[in-house]
């Protein structure tokens, strides 16, 4: 287990008084008990070791808020937990490395943590959590949390796309709750404001130059990676009106829907993303993850009247990649076919359910919706069956069942519900950038 130090952090106008976190020794021997290599991240741990991890995480008292919160961190330093294997994608591998699978979690996951407790504060309502969240995003904004990680050496270095996509993801979480909580932003000051608007445009510039624009064939161009990457920079670019961040989002959403396959006689092959077929046995897991930022981006461009879905042929695009990967979850056959007609391989699917999802495709357009639904009622008996499941749990529209806060996702800003409530308030007027409506 790392070292961890103690500092004084003070805010809301408090002085930032030195380091939080200690870097993690660079050798740290694994446990006897641990192997060097393992089949799932979860074998990479010693029982007991994450909660430790957790409640050693260190945290500093902050004026608006009860209980103490997660301390900032400049340096943001991930690592490639996998080790290439036969799915049909470099470093997507079956077997993880543990040495980085326990770096990566004890260097890096108090990230997480303070997201999915600034989430609880925004997505939680009332006063006084909007207090405490504006002193949180202020508290890593003054101190420019996450804008830097370790590139002196090969071993990092190597190591460094994991620490662009991880600025990606949590940058996306933040800003996107920020962006539609007005409650928070009410809390802080017209000088603090500028600080996290700031603070936000400095890591957006950071993902737009090394994953959107800077990203090659090796570190995932073209796959769901840059549309993450188009997703965080996004909230961003609309808050600050900033039109390059806005179009770089829209380049990339339009180059992600561009590939989605659409086959005029036979409708069997519409729907796939041939660099997410490369993941093999993960192809329609890759699908499912690879829709989460492409619908977040669908919705959140609808503010301003931006709508990067602007056209009926892309909505078609959005409509067959959510229809056939809701497909291959029912029917795994149809992605182990596509798989081998691409790469030659024979492999069973492990799925994922895109069913949270759905609340953001009604959201985006009701037909995307729709044809999900006729989809999913076509078949007897069996699919209707499991569309009655879903529509219990689910809800029949696609829309947020009460008591049931399923459709969320930290990454994505929390719950999908307040998120489409304030783009609805921010519908119309005139977009930012010019968005050219193929």
């Amino acid at each position: 287990m790392r070292h961890l130090v103690q500092s004084s952090l003070f805010l809301m106008g408090l002085i930032y008084a030195g380091p939080v976190l200690a870097d993690m020794p660079k050798a740290t021997p694994l446990p006897k008990s641990i192997s060097a290599t393992a089949g799932s991240e979860g074998q990479c741990f010693v029982a007991g070791e994450k909660e430790q991890y957790l409640a050693a995480i260190p945290r500093v008292s902050v004026s608006g808020c009860s209980q103490r919160v997660v301390a900032p961190k400049a340096l943001l330093q991930a690592y490639s937990r996998a080790i290439s294997g036969n799915d049909g994608e470099a470093g997507h591998g079956t077997a993880n490395s543990c040495e980085f699978t326990r770096r990566d979690h004890f260097e890096g996951y108090y990230v997480d943590v303070f997201l999915s407790e600034l989430l609880e504060k925004i997505d939680g309502g009332g006063e006084a959590n909007a207090r405490c969240a504006a002193a949180m995003i202020n508290l890593w904004a003054s101190n420019k949390a996450m804008t830097r990680s370790d590139r002196t050496t090969a071993s990092l270095a190597r190591h460094q796309h994991a620490s662009d996509m991880a600025r990606a993801w949590m940058l996306g979480g933040i800003s996107t709750a920020y962006f539609k909580s007005p409650a928070t932003q009410s809390n802080l000051t017209s000088a603090q404001k500028t600080v996290v608007l700031n603070w936000f445009k400095t890591l957006a510039n950071d993902v737009q130059d090394r994953v959107v624009d800077g990203c090659g064939p090796d570190c995932g161009r073209g796959t769901n990676r840059q549309y993450w990457a188009a997703f965080s920079i996004l909230p961003t670019g609309l808050m600050t009106r900033d039109a390059k961040l806005i179009k770089e989002s829209e380049r990339v959403f339009l180059e992600a829907v561009t590939k989605i396959t659409r086959d005029e006689t036979n409708s069997y092959n519409n729907g796939f993303l041939r660099p997410e077929l490369r993941r093999g046995k993960k192809a329609q897991d890759y699908h499912a993850y690879a829709l989460e930022p492409l619908l977040g981006i669908a919705v959140l461009s609808q503010a301003y009247d931006c709508d990067f879905t602007g056209s009926n042929w892309r909505r078609e695009q959005l409509s067959f990649l959510l229809r056939k990967t809701m497909e291959g979850r029912y029917n795994p056959q149809v992605f182990a076919d596509a798989v081998k007609q691409q790469t030659g391989q024979t492999v069973k699917q492990e799925t994922s359910s895109v069913a949270h999802l759905l609340f953001f495709a009604n959201q985006t357009s009701p037909s995307i919706y729709n044809n999900v639904q006729s989809f999913m009622m076509k078949h007897e008996p069996e699919a209707a069956n499991r569309y009655k499941l879903f529509s219990k749990t689910y809800g029949p529209t696609g829309k947020e069942v009460f008591g049931a806060d399923y459709n969320k996702s930290d990454r994505l800003g929390g719950r999908f519900y307040t998120t489409v409530q304030r783009v609805k308030q921010l519908s119309g007027g005139t977009c930012p950038a010019f968005i050219w409506r193929n």
